[in-house]
Parts: C-alpha cells; structure tokens; sequence
C-alpha cells in the first residue's frame, strides 16, 4: 500500500529526481545535505523532523534535499546506498577521482546523531572558508588589488573580482554566514574579513583601517571603491542594513560582477556559458593551454571557431555555445569542453600547434586522458 510522503510539498527538502540530481551536482554555490530516504522506512519517518529542523537552521546557508528509493532507485544504486536513511554531504568543489579519472565532487558521510543539532554541527564544519582575512594595511593592500587571488583561490577570475566586499568585526572567528556568501558570490565579488584588530586609543575605539574606510561601529561592512570599474579614488560603500543573509545577500549581489551562466541542461536553455566551472564551456585561449589543459591529466575537447566566443552578447552563431554547454554537461566527469576563438591572435596560436586550419572550421579536436598526451601528435580530430 502506498506511503504518504515524508515531505510534503511545504517541506524545506528540495526533492532530487535524475533533473534535480543533475543541478545539484553542478551547483558550485552551495553546499548540499542530502537524505536518501523512503517513505515506508519507519527511521525515515522518526529523523524526518530532525532533518527539516536542521534545514530550516541552515535556511540560505546550506541546501537541504531528498531522493526517495521508490522513485530514483538509479541515484541509489550509483551512490552506493544499501540502508535507509543515509545522509551524504556534497561539497561544491568538483574534484578528479584518481582512480576512475572522473570528476566528482566530494563526498562526506554522516554518521552522526540522527538530531537536528548533530546534522547543523556536522555540516558546519565542513562549508569551505573562502574569505579572505584582512588584518593589516599590507594585506588591505593585497586585497584589494588582487581579491582572492593571491590566496590561490581556484576559481577566482580577476576580471569578475573587480570589487571587494570587506567585513571589519570584532569577533575571533569567521561566521557560517559569510562563509556561505563568499561561496555564492565566488567569481563575482571577493569577500574579506578583518577580525579583532587593535582599537586606537580615542572617543570611539576603532581600528584605524575601519575609519578609514567609512566604518563608523562594529561589526561594519564596506563594498572597496575599485580601479576596475573606473572608481579608483572613490570612497567605501558603506552597508547600513541589517547583518542578516537576505539584506546582505541582496546587496552585495547587486554589487558583484555576472553571475556565470550554468551549463545548458537541455532544449531552450539559455546557456552561452561564460563559466567557471570544470563541468562548463570555458574559452580557451594558448596561454591556458600551456598552463591548464596540457599538464591535466583529464581528457578535453576542444571547439574551433573562427570569431565564437563563450560571452553572453556573442552573435557570430548563437546556436553553438549553447549546444556546447549541452555537450560539456553529457561529458561531465569524462572530459572538459573549451572553446577556441581562432580569430583572436591567442585562439589563433592554438589553432596552429594543434594543426587546426582556418578552413577546416568549425572543428573538433579530442585531446586523450593523461598526462604529456595533449599535444597535436595525441589530437584525435
């Protein structure tokens, strides 16, 4: 006899069908929770309020989903659950497995205490920390010429980062929420932080780095006038709202560069994927090759072009970055997808050394997995 749901349609569990399955693996914003459950499975139903609790401790912060065995017995199968309820935590960064070559995300089982507070502490722990810290004027500096990236942050793009948010607080440790934001506006406006700096010796006990920069009390927040974006010698946007996700969130995202275009996930998706996601077209150019795709160890498959780019307002043939973008999301986890615009002299240049001629466009080259086989010898066309 059929179940009543565990979760309803009110229910803050984001239910993953194959579709939902799909965007979760390719959202790199967020981290994921996620229950496999069933509805006819008696410690479902008793951890079932426990889970909802945490997700909704965790509303904005983390993401909370559930596929059900009865209908998505494949995800079960390819996930290795055999017991019921399981819970799996994913983490945004896609990794390559050494063993298979393919790229997955991470993977941590909890094994925790099936309450509310063992989830949100177990989850805590685990949403990465990409601010960046800020605790003098040398790393101001740093910060706000070069954002994340002289951190190493790996999908930071100069370009995207042309501001900075920076969070003057009092606190010693980093809170969950602006990790959580950091995360979600990666690649589009880099997050800083300056903890508990010394206060000078006057009427307000301010750090000095704080004045300067328009903060009038702690905690305070900023957005740094940027030379990118023609401010330089401007001062500090100051945030007056509340410190609380939503506000924040609608502030900083108004101020932050494009959001990266996800990857096409079918017919009439509006995809040309300015993306900087492993599983996404991203566009190649020789200097990338050199110091990216030719040292991977993972296969790539490269789409010469003459004058087609991955950006948003491309019309040279808007049909093609968007059949790419399904392409890249078909081969996700076996090979990367890239595209050569071979009218730019960089494109050009990678044209010639994998032995791609402007008449033979639009062309494909496969270059094989492993490493040293990237070259125009190993090319499969």
């Amino acid at each position: 006899q059929p179940q009543p749901p565990i979760y309803g349609t009110d229910s803050p569990i984001i239910k993953l069908d194959k579709k939902g399955w799909a965007e979760m693996q390719s959202d790199l914003a967020h981290v994921w929770v996620v229950e496999f459950y069933a509805d006819w499975c008696g410690h479902c139903k008793q951890f079932a309020p426990a889970f909802e609790k945490a997700a909704g401790n965790l509303k904005h912060l983390v993401k909370f989903g559930g596929v059900n065995a009865d209908s998505a017995q494949d995800l079960m199968s390819a996930n290795g659950v055999s017991g019921f309820p399981t819970v799996k935590v994913f983490l945004p960064e896609v990794k390559q497995n050494p063993y298979t070559g393919k790229r997955e995300k991470e993977v941590h089982l909890y094994n925790g205490p099936r309450t509310a507070k063992g989830v949100v502490d177990f989850v805590t722990k685990l949403v990465p920390n990409l601010v960046v810290p800020v605790q003098d004027e040398a790393a101001l500096s740093a910060f706000v010429a070069q954002g994340a990236d002289h951190l190493g942050e790996p999908s930071a793009q100069p370009a995207a980062h042309a501001r900075r948010a920076l969070l003057f607080s009092a606190k010693a440790e980093t809170s969950l929420m602006l990790k959580a934001l950091a995360l979600r506006l990666r690649g589009r406006l880099a997050v800083g932080e300056a903890k508990q700096l010394p206060a000078e010796p006057d009427e307000d006990g301010l750090p000095a780095m704080a004045r300067q920069n328009g903060v009038s009390s702690l905690p305070g927040l900023v957005v740094l006038p940027s030379a990118v974006d023609g401010a330089e010698g401007g001062e500090p946007e100051v945030y007056s709202g509340e410190l609380k996700y939503e506000p924040l969130w609608a502030f900083l995202s108004a101020r932050a560069g494009p959001e990266p275009a996800p990857a096409a996930s079918g017919a009439g998706s509006d995809s040309k994927a300015r993306a900087r996601s492993l599983d996404f077209v991203v566009s190649a150019t020789h200097e990338l090759y050199m110091s990216e795709i030719e040292p991977d160890a993972g296969a790539w498959v490269l789409a010469f072009e003459h004058g087609s780019t991955t950006e948003a307002d491309d019309a040279s043939d808007p049909a093609r970055v968007p059949a790419l973008a399904k392409l890249a999301t078909q081969l996700r986890g076996q090979a990367r997808v890239a595209l050569v615009n071979a009218s730019e002299p960089s494109g050009g240049k990678l044209a010639a050394a994998l032995g791609v001629a402007e008449e033979k466009m639009p062309a494909l080259r496969v270059l094989p997995y492993g490493k040293g086989a990237k070259g125009a010898a190993s090319a499969i066309v």
